[in-house]
């Protein structure tokens, strides 16, 4: 009952935004060029499909990073994919360590005291605190460096296709590394400035009043 309810209310408030809140987007104050609702036709789809999809002139990359978080070490592994519809494919990994204590003290003792004085300052076993947010951004950024890397050198398509903002802050911000910043602001001004033929998409928005206007209604 409680989910019928709830599909109910959902298709009677969507009817209403298309109906009163679509013909408005275009002039809505601060709305970006092009703002709006546009239709498109099974012709239109089909020549997408035959013309940049299927005929291999899209290609398409996203990573995924994963830190297993142990006492003795801490591991992150981030992985990096290229696709097609052609059914290319490649994928490049890369591993980063962390240690609380690198330093081998003669004195078992004093070794014990100086990794426990460490580990104080860590957040529990995956509960980052805000001391390692730099770590968990710099994670992010190497990983954002590498997909846009990769769609430029890597990618032979006429369209690249990526996932996110094609300048992520973390990315143009460093992470607090000043070589990461640099690099990955040369790689996002080639991509942008002299390849010019991308697409990225974004996660779904955080805003869900953006949200449940960008729904289409299925039953309609």
């Amino acid at each position: 009952m409680e989910v019928r309810a709830a599909l109910e209310q959902q298709r009677r408030i969507e009817l209403a935004i298309r109906e009163h809140l679509f013909p408005h987007l275009a002039d809505y104050p601060g709305a970006p060029k092009n703002a709006g609702v546009r239709a498109t036709t099974v012709e239109h789809i089909k020549r997408t499909h035959r013309g940049l999809l299927f005929n291999g002139a899209t290609e398409a990359c996203d990573g995924t990073s994963q830190p297993i978080d142990t006492l003795p070490i801490t591991i992150t592994q981030i992985g990096v994919t290229l696709v097609s519809y052609l059914g290319n494919e490649g994928t490049w990994g890369t591993r980063l360590f962390r240690r609380d204590l690198r330093a081998r003290v003669q004195d078992p003792f004093d070794e014990m005291v100086a990794l426990l004085e460490r580990r104080e300052h860590r957040g529990g076993l995956n509960q980052p605190t805000r001391r390692e947010h730099i770590t968990n951004m710099m994670r992010r950024g190497i990983m954002s460096y590498a997909e846009r890397a990769i769609l430029l050198r890597r990618s032979e398509a006429q369209w690249r296709m990526g996932h996110g903002n094609p300048a992520p802050h973390e990315l143009i911000t460093g992470s607090g590394g000043a070589d990461l910043m640099i690099a990955g602001t040369r790689v996002i001004r080639e991509l942008v400035e002299q390849h010019e033929k991308f697409v990225f998409v974004a996660t779904e928005p955080s805003d869900l009043v953006l949200l449940s206007i960008g729904i289409w209604p299925s039953t309609l």
